[in-house]
């Protein structure tokens, strides 16, 4: 085969494929709403959750080795809860928090006031790239927004990767 010609699985998958243009389009015109979605908020808390503990790990210079003799576990087991290859309960939570010295706070919050997730992502075509477009809040509520805002954007790209 020369460089000209692709499988045809790959042809049939690349023609399959939404452009990205299309797929701008369609989010700006139906917004997923994230905010209601069980398993995105979950994957949400589950990445703040670990973004936290590597951070406290970091900040208490404490190895995986060490986190795992703490916790009596293994160390492939805390590379498995810091990788989120594997589930978790609240009183592993609550373990590793106390291993870490660290506090943790569960809260539920009403959001109705919170804006829906608003921010547009647009298509460059002549960069080539894709650019997304902050979130619009109200003024009345300038420090407010969506409830996972610092993990949407990569989320969203993952689900046409």
């Amino acid at each position: 085969m020369n460089n000209k010609e692709i499988s045809a699985d790959l042809a049939k998958l690349l023609k399959e494929t939404p452009k990205l243009e299309e797929v701008t389009k369609e989010l700006n015109e139906n917004p997923i709403d994230f905010d209601n979605d069980p398993d995105f908020v979950a994957d949400y808390l589950k990445a703040t959750f670990i973004n936290d503990v590597i951070g406290a790990m970091k900040d208490k210079d404490i190895s995986k080795t060490a986190l795992a003799d703490k916790l009596g576990k293994s160390k492939q087991y805390v590379g498995r809860i810091i990788n989120e290859t594997t589930n978790y309960t609240i009183e592993t939570i609550s373990a590793i928090a106390c291993a870490l010295e660290q506090e943790v706070v569960l809260t539920l919050k009403d959001r109705k006031t919170k804006p829906v997730l608003q921010e547009e992502i647009v298509y460059d075509e002549e960069q080539k790239e894709v650019n997304v477009i902050p979130f619009k809040l109200p003024q009345e509520d300038k420090f407010s927004q969506g409830f996972c805002t610092g993990y949407l954007f990569s989320k969203t790209l993952n689900q046409w990767s």
